[in-house]
């Protein structure tokens, strides 16, 4: 197939591209209008050219993404919490059917950001990640604070030195690993009270 010669204003535009790119600048300013429309049709037409492009851009801008994307969750927050609610209702189902998988793949994360929601909930302060969770783990031996039972990733459960309804912290130096027996008969005592406690019965 025979190709089309290009037209003198293209021959132009690919001799002299500098001056080229600075007349479009002018007119995209004298016509923000037209630019905004011609802008939304070409990302229509080209959407996935277009996200493949934000994403590189992103990945390149790593930091000043997140510092827009934070700033505008704070601005909307409420509206953002609405729209995950509605999605959420939407495919109830699907979330469910997620998290269920979530919990089997990774036990640890999911618990992890179980106890930080129940925290921010009670409205204590702090909050660990997944990683600190584990270096305590390592650090303990695996093993339960109050019975010396061996744990594993999936037995182990974070608790409270002093208890969140105590005023206690959920910053990781307040958090210990415990079986799920003692982390419910401990209940609302703190770690000391909990361990004179056994103390006592062995005696």
């Amino acid at each position: 197939m025979k190709r089309r010669p290009l037209s003198p204003q293209r021959r132009w535009a690919k001799k002299h591209p500098d001056r080229m790119r600075a007349a479009c600048r002018r007119w995209r300013r004298r016509h923000p209008d037209n630019q905004r429309k011609a802008t939304y049709k070409w990302r229509q037409k080209n959407r996935e050219a277009w996200n493949a492009y934000q994403r590189r851009w992103r990945r390149r801008h790593r930091a000043r993404t997140n510092t827009i994307l934070r700033a505008r969750r704070r601005a909307q927050k409420a509206v953002l919490n609405a729209k995950r609610r509605a999605a959420r209702q939407r495919s109830l189902e699907k979330y469910r059917l997620a998290e269920r998988l979530a919990r089997i793949r990774d036990p640890v994360s999911r618990r992890v950001s179980h106890r930080n929601a129940m925290a921010k909930r009670r409205q204590a302060v702090g909050v660990f990640t997944r990683n600190e969770w584990l270096n305590v783990l390592r650090a303990a031996g695996f093993k339960c604070r109050y019975c010396g039972r061996k744990l594993s990733r999936k037995s182990a459960t974070p608790d409270h030195r002093i208890p969140l309804s105590r005023g206690g912290s959920n910053w990781i130096a307040n958090v210990i690993p415990a079986c799920l027996p003692c982390n419910q008969r401990k209940n609302m005592l703190t770690e000391v009270e909990y361990l004179r406690r056994l103390a006592r019965h062995k005696g």
